[in-house]
């Protein structure tokens, strides 16, 4: 496979602030094709420079630009043709929801975030039926859907304090996108939620844990491996994104695992997505976090 877009180690902190241009310039200019050696060697040498720059120093990095030459951040709809009949009338509702309701604290996500409002429908009353917070998770989502979501409304009149994101797990688990994909399409979704929530705080979360290993053959046990090391590696990009002032990361990862490390199916039923005592875990982990930063 190409290696277009796995960065460097020291790159993630420069993807966080947007310079995705830098990286780009690099790689194209090292790769260029010419007759000679040396103008590719100045190419390499050039975006090398480029991505050493501090982004802190560079005004491109307050603007809200993202590359979209990748499925990660291709902002996309689900169809019906697709089997998904409820996506589009989910996003609409939710979105009249958003647009007439006062809204404190906002989750989006995927379908960890949307069960919210099933198996943790109780535990969601005890933690926030008291507060204005509305969850507008989708089942089966990647980045690039709630790209879609995102610019076509889904938080549109929308003034929360806090807003906690969680996505990746399908990009990397269901489409096989590489780690650095999936996380550069998580930071186009954090561009666009500063530019359409900008009082908005942001939670970033990163992917929880998923697999079952005790009954896998093999050949599960590896490709269970393998999305669970590129889920390590989005989260280890993307906790770089947090400034601690606007953005924040927290993995909550853990409160899912037992003691030898793998998915506790006493919170996990289905080794991907919480039940009712998962939800619980994973409200009880988040609660400080959102009682300061609603002001309670």
């Amino acid at each position: 496979m190409e290696k277009r877009y796995n960065l460097p180690q020291n790159c993630s902190r420069f993807v966080s602030f947007g310079l995705a241009e830098a990286r780009d310039c690099g790689y194209w200019l090292g790769m260029l094709r010419t007759r000679t050696f040396f103008p590719s060697l100045i190419g390499v040498f050039l975006g090398c420079l480029l991505l050493r720059a501090d982004p802190s120093q560079n005004k491109d990095y307050l603007k809200y630009d993202y590359h979209t030459n990748f499925h990660a951040t291709q902002a996309k709809i689900r169809t019906v043709e697709e089997g998904f009949s409820l996506w589009m009338p989910r996003h609409n509702n939710l979105k009249e929801r958003v647009r007439k309701e006062p809204v404190d604290l906002l989750m989006i996500g995927d379908s960890i975030v949307f069960r919210w409002e099933r198996q943790g429908k109780k535990v969601w009353e005890e933690f926030y039926g008291n507060r204005r917070a509305v969850q507008i998770g989708s089942s089966g989502d990647h980045t690039d859907h709630i790209l879609w979501r995102l610019q076509n409304g889904a938080v549109a009149g929308a003034q929360p304090k806090l807003t906690v994101l969680l996505i990746g797990t399908n990009n990397t688990g269901l489409r096989g996108d590489p780690p650095e994909e999936t996380a550069y399409g998580v930071f186009a979704i954090l561009q666009e939620l500063k530019k359409r929530l900008p009082e908005s705080k942001i939670l970033l979360l990163g992917i929880f844990p998923r697999g079952n290993y005790a009954d896998a053959s093999e050949a599960h046990k590896r490709r269970l491996d393998q999305i669970t090391d590129a889920n390590q590696a989005v989260n280890k990009i993307i906790k770089n994104y947090a400034d601690e002032k606007t953005v924040f990361y927290r993995d909550f990862g853990s409160v899912f695992l037992t003691g030898d490390g793998y998915v506790d199916p006493k919170l996990m039923p289905d080794y991907v997505h919480p039940g009712e005592a998962g939800f619980r875990a994973w409200g009880q982990a988040m609660e400080p976090f959102i009682k300061t930063h609603l002001g309670e």
